[in-house]
């Protein structure tokens, strides 16, 4: 037997509320932590909102451990990437997992992909994934549109062993 959609909110409406919640933590604390140029705003939010065993999968199986590490992180591509600017273009959400895609923007001011500063505004996609346990983000997945932004910044490849820099340096 098929129960209708709106049955089953009916019938569990907390549900209905705790899969609003998280996405809603996305679409606002995470936001604003990823956006905040004030870092004590910044730490304050990644404290409360990150669990203190948090991972971060990225490019090239880069893996940022605890809060310090993000922490690290958010400050460090700000001496990258000037005006840094996430928005959220789509999200979605299945039990503890929300999926989105962030369009980040900025000025490429320092070095990043082993090119040095261009001064170039850069534009590039991500693809995130979030596994929550109650509020707290445990880990994190990071898809980004690499050759995009390689692209935009004139990195190339020559074609003999090249592979794709990494992006913390």
């Amino acid at each position: 037997m098929r129960v209708p959609i709106i049955t089953m909110f009916l019938l569990f409406p907390m549900f209905a509320f705790a899969q609003a919640d998280l996405q809603s933590i996305v679409e606002t604390r995470w936001l604003t932590a990823n956006n905040t140029h004030n870092e004590n705003e910044r730490n304050a939010l990644i404290d409360s909102l990150f669990a203190s065993d948090f991972e971060s999968y990225g490019m090239g199986g880069v893996v940022t451990h605890g809060a310090g590490g993000l922490k690290h992180y958010l400050t460090d591509i700000r001496t990258k990437i000037s005006d840094y600017r996430i928005s959220i273009e789509d999200i979605a959400q299945s039990n503890n997992k929300v999926w989105f895609r962030i369009h980040a923007t900025g000025n490429h001011i320092g070095p990043l992909l082993g090119k040095g500063a261009t001064g170039k505004q850069i534009s590039v996609n991500t693809f995130v994934v979030l596994e929550f346990i109650g509020e707290r983000i445990t880990r994190e997945w990071l898809i980004t549109d690499i050759i995009a932004l390689m692209n935009q910044i004139e990195v190339g490849f020559t074609g003999e062993g090249d592979t794709i820099p990494n992006l913390d340096h």
